[in-house]
């Protein structure tokens, strides 16, 4: 029997699975160091969780991911996103929380001589600003999976099926840039 021609989402699967394995790779990295500090810190904790949940986020996609190609079972594959966004928030806030330790005091001696005894907290919500923009895509990603409605979810779908042609998704950056090329003419 042929094979059956491979669908946008059994093509991307493979990209998938290995960007799974990369940032559990990280994860398992960075909670080595944090793990190996002679002395650590109490806030150190934090982080450490927050890669040991990624980690196993990722784990549990890309092990799936490949449950879901093998079955050519478009939704698995789909749910199983959902892990992997999670893991890469958990990731980037972890890397965020092991920045605003490392780097705090230095910003905080920048912002104290103007903001005195406010400097921590505005560092505080400034680094947790950096973060979310920074993870943006991911944290959108995650909410429009669970919050989609029913119809677009399945039209999404059917655009990974090839049923239907794709809409263009344009990020505010794609757009930015666009916008600033028409500038020049």
């Amino acid at each position: 029997m042929p094979a059956p021609q491979e669908t946008t989402w059994q093509r991307n699967a493979p990209s998938q699975i290995v960007l799974n394995s990369i940032f559990a790779a990280l994860d398992g990295a960075l909670a080595v160091i944090i793990i190996q500090d002679p002395q650590p810190a109490n806030w150190q904790i934090w982080p450490l969780v927050l890669l040991v949940i990624s980690f196993f986020l990722f784990a549990i996609s890309a092990e799936k991911c490949v449950v879901a190609l093998d079955e050519r079972d478009v939704k698995k594959w789909a749910y199983y996103l959902l892990p992997y966004n999670l893991g890469v928030i958990g990731t980037g806030f972890a890397i965020g929380i092991m920045m605003y330790v490392r780097f705090d005091s230095k910003i905080r001696g920048l912002l104290a001589p103007r903001l005195g005894t406010c400097s921590h907290w505005v560092s505080l919500l400034g680094w947790f600003i950096v973060a979310v923009i920074f993870l943006w895509t991911w944290i959108y990603d995650t909410c429009w999976l669970l919050l989609a409605s029913k119809k677009r979810f399945e039209e999404w779908l059917e655009e990974l099926e090839d049923k239907r042609d794709p809409e263009p998704d344009h990020g505010y950056l794609m757009k930015g840039f666009y916008g600033i090329r028409k500038l020049h003419g």
